[in-house]
């Protein structure tokens, strides 16, 4: 099993990740605006011995947002990132220290360059731990995020 698996990871060159990428790009030149479909991308191309290789996903998330969705997909992407850019820029405030602010944002810049190089919004835990990360900055420390009523009398009215 071991033997299978590493042998199957040796076949991921740079070389692949380039094909990859010029396959993609390919795709994107054919369909710009909407791009191929979300979960559409084929990317196939040939490899330096000539035989033919197939991903479904290239290692950027930047142009596979890209190319399944165009340049309305990649505006909206960037829009996105821009406002929760803006969200933790503006947490310093609220963050409950500056070290925790700087190490949050420096976790949060780091996954966005890791982003351009690998498709790691794939793994569920990656994207859900941005979103504790953005929520621990924009949540007021020492403030409830929710009134929670002290007694509810017998009406139903809040006291």
């Amino acid at each position: 099993m071991c033997d299978r698996t590493n042998g199957s990871r040796r076949r991921h060159r740079s070389a692949d990740r380039a094909g990859a990428t010029g396959s993609a790009v390919r795709l994107l030149a054919a369909s710009p605006l909407t791009g191929v479909g979300p979960g559409q991308a084929a990317l196939h191309w040939t490899g330096a011995d000539g035989e033919l290789r197939v991903q479904r996903y290239v290692h950027n998330e930047y142009l596979q947002v890209m190319t399944e969705l165009g340049v309305i997909g990649g505006l909206l992407l960037a829009w996105l990132l821009g406002a929760i850019a803006r969200l933790a820029w503006r947490g310093r405030q609220m963050a409950p220290s500056q070290a925790a602010w700087i190490g949050i944002f420096a976790g949060l810049a780091a996954l966005a360059v890791h982003s351009a190089f690998d498709f790691i919004w794939h793994i569920p835990v990656i994207p859900l731990t941005a979103t504790v990360l953005v929520a621990v900055l924009i949540t007021p420390v020492g403030r409830p995020l929710m009134a929670v009523p002290s007694r509810i009398d017998r009406k139903g009215s809040n006291t």
